[in-house]
């Protein structure tokens, strides 16, 4: 897993990359949606993590959203602003 930050001139964005098996294009929204869960190697988890992650992001007027386009692998990135 690979984490950055940078600083943007309005915001401050983070970004999480692994190189997992990554995420089918037509999952990647739904990850966000409550309860939303992929096969794992965690059964039992309750799918809400990136869902309350999202809402938290909003509240404070950023974005959290899921920017890979590779097959292997996920990058997540967070922005929120600086003001």
């Amino acid at each position: 897993m690979r984490l950055t930050v940078s600083l943007e001139p309005a915001l401050a964005r983070v970004r999480v990359a692994d190189e997992g098996p990554g995420v089918a294009p037509e999952d990647r929204e739904s990850l966000f949606e409550p309860f939303a869960q992929r096969h794992s190697e965690h059964p039992g988890q309750a799918g809400l993590g990136l869902a309350i992650a999202r809402a938290i992001a909003e509240l404070h007027g950023g974005e959290l959203k899921l920017e890979t386009t590779a097959p292997e692998g996920a990058v997540f990135c967070l922005d929120l602003p600086l003001s």
